[in-house]
């Protein structure tokens, strides 16, 4: 793939410039193409290159999005606790900065894995705590995050055979992504 061979190409040159940030970078984006490949050991490989590096920096940014992503790629290929490990760690990580949006990605993602494990209750919490969190950042950022939490919701309500629930909240996600989403979130 020419994303992974670029990556590699451009790791090469930020090596030799001692660049942990881009080094960083060149592995995750790696780890993203890969992933998208269905590679997924060596997505999660090139992953934890890319957390090495993030910790290097110091900086909040990459160490989230890498922690973030390892629970990602981790849920999709099924690794539930593994996946709950690195998102646990990455909201640790929001709640020391101080960083609201970020920590509404991840608790979502948790939830996910709660509802996937049809532990509804406890997804259901988890999804309301992202609501709240929703309401502390701008209106303007906020409408497309509670739409995809939105559209959880009804997903689970569909599983719980509860179907006037799950419309209502299918009817709460469209309404928030009716002007701001694109084709496929509508």
């Amino acid at each position: 793939n020419r994303g992974l061979v670029e990556a590699d190409r451009a790791l090469v040159h930020f090596e030799r410039a001692e660049s942990n940030l881009h080094i960083f970078f060149s592995h995750f984006l790696a780890g993203t193409v890969n992933i998208r490949m269905g590679k997924n050991e060596e997505a999660f490989r090139r992953y934890q290159k890319a957390q090495e590096y993030a910790r290097k920096t110091g900086d909040f940014d990459p160490n989230y999005k890498v922690l973030n992503e390892l629970g990602n790629a981790h849920r999709r290929s099924g690794n539930l606790e593994q996946a709950e490990s690195y998102y646990r760690e990455a909201i640790k990580l929001c709640r020391e900065e101080g960083v609201i949006k970020e920590e509404l990605f991840t608790t979502n993602n948790l939830a996910i894995i709660r509802k996937t494990q049809k532990k509804f209750p406890e997804a259901l919490a988890l999804y309301q705590s992202a609501l709240a969190l929703a309401k502390k950042i701008p209106p303007k950022q906020r409408t497309k995050e509670e739409g995809y939490i939105y559209v959880n919701l009804s997903q689970m309500a569909n599983k719980q055979d509860k179907p006037q629930e799950a419309l209502a909240n299918g009817r709460l996600a469209f309404a928030r992504f009716k002007d701001n989403g694109n084709p496929r979130e509508r």
